[in-house]
């Protein structure tokens, strides 16, 4: 029912409003820790490293580019965003090349 009425909705109306709601919650402290965080999705995947392994772990919630290595065979990425640092993921050939353009 939300996603209904959300859908009727011009997408103007629909960026004012998630504007709106976002200054609001800047307004009342919602900023977060970046370091804190990040440093939080590096423990997230050191534990997942323990029980499987995995070469990349790709991650997109800071908006900022980051490429770790966690391990010899695993990587730790933050992808940044498309709109101020225009940075993706290609996959090729059995490897993930982090690219900005």
């Amino acid at each position: 029912m939300c996603q209904w009425l959300f859908s009727i909705l011009h997408p103007d109306l629909g960026v004012y409003l998630a504007n709106t709601w976002l200054s609001k919650s800047r307004k009342k402290g919602g900023q977060f820790n970046k370091e804190k965080l990040r440093n939080s999705l590096i423990g997230y995947s050191k534990e997942i490293l323990k029980k499987q392994d995995v070469n990349y772990f790709n991650f997109g919630h800071i908006h900022e580019t980051i490429e770790i290595d966690i391990s010899p065979t695993s990587k730790y990425i933050n992808i940044g965003d498309c709109i101020t640092h225009f940075s993706f993921l290609e996959f090729h050939k059995n490897n993930l090349l982090f690219k900005k353009i």
